[in-house]
């Protein structure tokens, strides 16, 4: 299983439940553990150029800015005056509050929601 896979096969499964939700009236959530495949981020990697880091902190202004709320009053100034050793924390600290999953996008755009399994609790769940 990838990634690319994985989407597809989601796609089809959102689609069905959107389908069961009108025939049935229910509505439903998916229920996510944390493989590599389910957890593909749309995000740059940290070790990306700094126009693509800039780019993307840009567009997500606002998830970048619940993070880290001192630099509104200049972000837009600020950030492409940055150096790469200044954005890659804030790079990295916005990912690791939001996430950025490709699944939860494509879920959201269908009306559905995806909760995520804590990563410990694969491993209790394979002890039985």
């Amino acid at each position: 299983m990838n990634a690319e896979y994985f989407q597809k096969y989601f796609l089809d499964l959102i689609i069905m439940l959107n389908e069961l939700a009108t025939t049935t009236g229910k509505k439903y959530i998916i229920v996510m553990e944390n493989a590599s495949y389910h957890t593909s981020s749309y995000a740059p990697p940290v070790r990306a150029r700094k126009q693509v880091i800039i780019g993307f902190l840009l567009k997500y202004k606002q998830k970048v800015l619940d993070v880290n709320p001192a630099l509104a009053p200049m972000y837009e100034k600020d950030i492409p005056e940055m150096t790469l050793v200044q954005l890659r924390p804030l790079l990295s600290a916005a990912k690791k509050k939001h996430g950025f999953y490709r699944i939860e996008e494509l879920a959201k755009t269908h009306r559905q929601v995806v909760w995520r399994l804590p990563p410990w609790y694969e491993s209790i769940i394979s002890s039985y």
